[in-house]
């Protein structure tokens, strides 16, 4: 039974490294990129968005996002072993369907924290933004 609990720990483990890279990736980012803008635009005496501060957010968030998926690509590449197997388009008709691989950490990580991101942003639109159209 102890062996049993021991094979568990580790899926445990990974789930919550899954789970704060989720939070890193989908609200730590963009939170970063946002407060860089803003310390952008309170030195320049700005109290609303310039377009200067908007760029420096979007490519700051995007260019985030290829590191980090680039460094985890690679990382998940050092991590695989063994032969590389032929695309599903390059197979032969009679080989057997293989079954899907399941994801990598990063790709793990990158999809949890666009559904957290997602369902914070539904969340926010539907209980705290009020209506944008006036009033009586």
């Amino acid at each position: 039974m102890a062996a049993h609990r021991h094979h568990h720990l580790p899926d445990l483990f990974r789930f919550f490294l899954v789970f704060i890279a989720a939070l890193a990736i989908g609200f730590g980012v963009p939170s970063f990129w946002l407060w860089i803008g803003s310390m952008y635009q309170g030195a320049a005496g700005e109290t609303r968005l310039t377009t200067e501060g908007a760029v420096i957010v979007f490519a700051g968030v995007i260019l985030s996002y290829l590191l980090l998926m680039i460094a985890g690509a690679t990382l998940s590449a050092r991590q695989r072993t063994g032969l590389r197997q032929p695309d599903h388009w390059n197979r032969s008709m009679r080989d057997e369907p293989r079954r899907r691989a399941p994801l990598t950490p990063t790709e793990a990580a990158f999809v949890a924290g666009a559904i957290l991101a997602t369902v914070a942003h539904l969340i926010w639109l539907f209980t705290f933004a009020g209506s944008p159209l006036p009033v009586g």
